[in-house]
């Protein structure tokens, strides 16, 4: 759903820093299992991601307003640049087309870009 000059606010949770390559979270539950696997959706910023059920919340290149879901405080905004559904292999890939190398580390083998990502959200709520 497109409308003109209108931007969507994402209330969220914050669910720290995301493992993509061992799906543990800083909250000690992970993003593959059962809740979330196949399940969700990834949506990357630059940075970080947001996690959302369903497909059609965000499109790539659309600017999203993040505000914490508790106190409604800002935190920040920022573009969609890519999604997949949340499964490992998926979201490594995706990670890796933008330049993120969340594989595991071979060895004599250095990582091939050395971009990290920051504190990752789950959307509660969206308004536009």
């Amino acid at each position: 759903m497109e409308t003109l000059n209108s931007t969507k606010t994402a209330f969220v949770l914050s669910i720290g820093n995301a493992n993509p390559n061992t799906g543990k979270t800083q909250y000690d539950w992970n993003l593959y299992d059962e809740f979330w696997n196949n399940k969700m959706w990834a949506f990357l910023c630059n940075g970080f991601f947001i996690f959302s059920a369903n497909e059609d919340d965000f499109s790539i290149n659309e600017e999203v307003i993040l505000r914490n879901n508790d106190g409604q405080r800002k935190i920040k905004s920022a573009k969609i640049i890519d999604k997949c559904i949340v499964n490992r292999d998926t979201m490594l890939e995706m990670l890796l087309k933008n330049k993120y190398d969340y594989y595991p580390v071979r060895a004599f083998k250095k990582k091939r870009f050395d971009r990290k990502l920051i504190t990752s959200y789950s959307v509660k709520g969206i308004t536009i």
